[in-house]
């Protein structure tokens, strides 16, 4: 996972980039055990792309984005906002919502 600032994100994921942001907070304890998570997802996958924002040092980014709680998983495709969600039960369960998002074409 690639730790950034928002104006990081700005350069990246946000101009034009397509991947995924885990938002999170450095004191949440379900967001440490989500990111073990997704750092097994990313290593047994080397395509996938997740970088990383601390909630606390962008309230500017989760006022504009209606983050309801962290942790929480936010899709971007060519640089626009696609899909995100926050329950992360399982592997499996966290795989299953990534090809689900990353296969759905304009809704069809």
């Amino acid at each position: 996972m690639i730790e950034q600032t928002l104006n990081d994100l700005e350069i990246t994921l946000l101009s034009k980039g397509t991947g995924w942001l885990y938002v999170h907070s450095p004191f949440c304890g379900t967001c440490k055990q989500t990111e073990k998570m997704l750092n097994v997802i990313e290593e047994s996958n080397k395509e996938l792309c997740i970088y990383k924002l601390n909630i606390q040092l962008a309230p500017s980014f989760a006022l504009s984005m209606q983050i309801e709680s962290v942790p929480a998983l936010l899709y971007y495709k060519g640089g626009e906002y696609q899909t995100r969600f926050y329950a992360f039960g399982s592997i499996v369960d966290i795989i299953e919502k990534i090809k689900e998002a990353e296969n759905d074409v304009n809704g069809l």
